[in-house]
């Protein structure tokens, strides 16, 4: 396993393309950008996959939830992912997660 984060702003969507050395993609976890201040906004992250219509993934309204867990696993099946925040404010979200890689690819196989 290896670590994978990338912060998703407003305006500004993410492609994660798959890579057959790194593996599946897990997305552990999501948290909304630590310089929001006080501020009561609603913030949403959201994916597509395979061009198909947009998923929600986590939806914050920020004066009562700042993080959540999230137990996702993308493949090589599903394409470019394409991950974008909408909502209030110009504040981004944090994602957090890890490659499972191959065992063959990453020195632990036979």
């Amino acid at each position: 396993m290896s670590f994978w984060g990338v912060e998703v702003l407003p305006g500004k969507p993410v492609i994660q393309r798959f890579s057959k050395a790194k593996g599946k993609l897990h997305i552990s976890q999501a948290t909304v950008s630590s310089d929001i201040g006080n501020g009561s906004y609603n913030i949403h992250c959201q994916c597509n996959v395979r061009e198909k219509n947009p998923i929600l993934l986590c939806s914050f309204a920020t004066n009562y939830q700042r993080s959540c867990r999230i137990d996702l696993e993308f493949g090589e099946e599903d394409g470019d992912i394409v991950l974008s925040v909408i909502g209030s404010g110009t504040y981004g979200v944090h994602l957090t997660g890890y490659y499972i890689g191959d065992a063959s690819f990453n020195g632990q196989g036979n």
